[in-house]
């Protein structure tokens, strides 16, 4: 559009377009008692001033905010007025959940894996070249029906890898630090998903710092291993590094 053309949509449309709107306002006028109740007639008069200062309209944006005030005025009505503030936070929290749920499974997020090998139902020969395996074979209740190796797990925006140092935290227990050796999926007979399994080396606590809140654990190796049940933990990736006096976790 030319210098031309703007001098055009000034002189001539915009007076129009302000007619328009002075016209709709005497009209709400008429309906109702004086002073006229505007609602969403200001949005207008809002187009009319940013017309004069912008040009001419390429597009068009609702605040989709303001239409959630209709659901308050409902929800303050229910509630009389008294508990409007808890109210609103627990409706604001419940749909945050629900949207952050995956409703085709049971649990919050839904797990996908990348596999290294096919499924295997004889667990005894796979026991003997795994240390997780075994581990696994003695663990109280039925053992796996078959299993398959995992080169990564992933649940929500956390990817776990295989030799990836992870912090495992679960609530009541001591948070640890460990390396991720081996990764697995397992099925069993009587239940209906299957269930990720790690196998963790270097297995160290992890202490924080009160004053930076940065988080360390002892130096050097360690020969305690871990076998972790991926569902029943809070597992997150973290970069080591080494100073000599202790590990720095990040």
């Amino acid at each position: 559009m030319n210098s031309a053309d703007c001098e055009r949509v000034r002189v001539h449309f915009t007076p129009s377009y302000g007619g328009v709107v002075t016209h709709s306002l005497c009209v709400r006028a008429t309906c109702y008692k004086s002073p006229p109740p505007l609602h969403q007639s200001h949005l207008c008069s809002c187009l009319l001033q940013a017309l004069e200062e912008f040009g001419p309209f390429r597009a068009f944006w609702c605040m989709p905010w303001e239409a959630f005030l209709q659901i308050l005025k409902r929800m303050f009505d229910m509630c009389n007025w008294k508990s409007a503030p808890y109210t609103v936070a627990k409706h604001w929290a419940t749909k945050s959940v629900m949207h952050y749920r995956d409703p085709a499974r049971g649990s919050w997020f839904k797990d996908e894996v990348l596999p290294a090998s096919e499924f295997k139902t004889d667990v005894g020969a796979v026991a003997a070249q795994s240390q997780l395996v075994r581990g696994l074979l003695t663990l109280p209740g039925e053992p796996p029906e078959s299993l398959r190796f995992l080169k990564s797990v992933s649940r929500g925006p956390e990817e776990v890898r295989l030799g990836d140092w992870v912090l495992l935290e679960q609530v009541g227990a001591r948070v640890m630090v460990g390396r991720v050796d081996q990764m697995i999926q397992v099925s069993f007979k009587e239940e209906v998903n299957s269930f990720i399994r790690m196998w963790c080396s270097q297995c160290k606590e992890v202490h924080e710092e009160p004053a930076t809140l940065a988080l360390w654990s002892a130096p050097g190796l360690s020969g305690a291993c871990m076998l972790v049940k991926f569902e029943r933990m809070q597992v997150r990736v973290v970069s080591r590094s080494t100073n000599g006096v202790r590990d720095e976790l990040v």
